[in-house]
């Protein structure tokens, strides 16, 4: 019986497992600045669109250093003036540098939370592959190498029913007899959905929730990638729309190089960089108090978030975060007075989440 019940509480623990128009760049960048910083106050935005147009209307004089005739066509007129404000804005993709592109993609983010346009949010969550080893078992037959977790599911209930249908069984009381009946039912139905994916949706107004909702989660900002975060960004016009992708490339952290557990999500935002820009899981380790599990090793792939941008507001119209991630964790094996080890477990897992936004259109106050 006591084998029995450490085989059920062994199976449960793994399931427990506002300037709509205006952009400024956050950073410097000298081949941007040195073309199109009309104004001369070292950076590049709506304040230089104002000072070309001053100069082509000849309000201004030009400054020597710098050239006026943007389009080829020998002269400065209304159509130079539209092109800074389409560079400045972030909507002419011949733009090359992805410093630039990524500043503004950065901007165009957090604008989403700044300026409040209110959002649906559709999340989905798919365990791909989970693998199961154990040593210590209570029953031999129950120690495995990398079985797939349903199998093994389905393998300890089998046992447990064998049990209860037996010998022992005829000794335990008929409300526990019952209760363990109901519990070995839940964890087969657990095990055969945990491949399910789990979408979820949030339809989200205008006020402080976007700052709940929208990624990084419980932040002022969205963004807070570097250049050496990421593998490559890519930007292009599709239907009228400019289309800002960001890929990231594969991280893997080995033990405490990822901090674990809610009190440390500041910690991984400054060490992980999917945690810069993704909501990334916490991984516990403890419950009440007290570690339960080891989190051996953590890999980030496959990270791509791609912005759908509305040329009039610089604001996304739609938003797709996507990225994979896969845990080596083990628990911690109660030690009994004696000094004997009990169950060990070792978990790989495999798992993909997504989150998908529809911006609502924006509206002035």
């Amino acid at each position: 019986m006591k084998k029995a019940l450490s085989v059920l509480l062994a199976v449960c623990i793994l399931f427990s497992a506002f300037s709509l128009n205006a952009f400024a760049t956050e950073e410097t960048y000298p081949e941007i600045v040195s073309c199109y910083d009309f104004n001369g106050d070292g950076s590049v935005n709506l304040t230089d669109a104002r000072t070309f147009l001053r100069v082509s209307a000849g309000l201004e004089a030009p400054k020597e250093a710098l050239v006026y005739d943007l389009n080829g066509d020998n002269l400065t007129t209304i159509e130079d003036v539209k092109l800074v404000i389409s560079i400045v804005l972030g909507i002419d993709v011949e733009i090359t540098s992805d410093e630039f592109n990524l500043a503004l993609f950065k901007s165009e983010l957090n604008n989403i939370k700044a300026v409040r346009p209110g959002f649906k949010r559709t999340a989905t969550t798919q365990c791909k592959e989970m693998l199961v080893t154990t040593k210590n078992s209570p029953e031999a037959s129950l120690n495995v190498t990398n079985m797939p977790f349903d199998q093994y599911t389905n393998k300890s209930c089998d046992y447990l029913e064998d049990v209860l249908g037996g010998f022992a069984g005829a000794f335990i009381p008929a409300d526990q007899k019952a209760e363990m009946k109901a519990s070995i039912a839940a964890m087969r139905k657990e095990a055969k959905e945990l491949y399910n994916p789990k979408v979820s949706t949030t339809t989200v107004a205008k006020r402080r929730s976007h700052y709940a909702s929208f990624p990084v989660n419980n932040l002022a900002n969205s963004c807070f990638l570097t250049m050496d975060d990421i593998q490559s960004i890519d930007c292009y016009e599709e239907d009228g729309y400019i289309i800002r992708k960001v890929t990231l490339g594969q991280y893997t952290y080995v033990g405490d190089e990822y901090p674990t557990g809610y009190e440390n999500s500041s910690l991984r935002r400054q060490l992980v960089a999917y945690g810069r820009v993704f909501n990334i899981p916490e991984l516990s380790e403890t419950e009440n108090g007290k570690q339960t599990s080891e989190l051996n090793k953590i890999t980030f792939k496959n990270g791509v978030i791609i912005s759908k941008v509305d040329k009039l507001s610089g604001i996304p119209v739609s938003v797709d975060y996507s990225y994979t991630y896969i845990t080596d964790i083990s628990t911690i094996p109660e030690v009994d007075k004696d000094g004997n080890v009990g169950l060990q477990m070792d978990s790989n897992t495999t798992a993909t989440v997504s989150e998908s936004f529809a911006i609502n259109p924006v509206v002035n106050n």
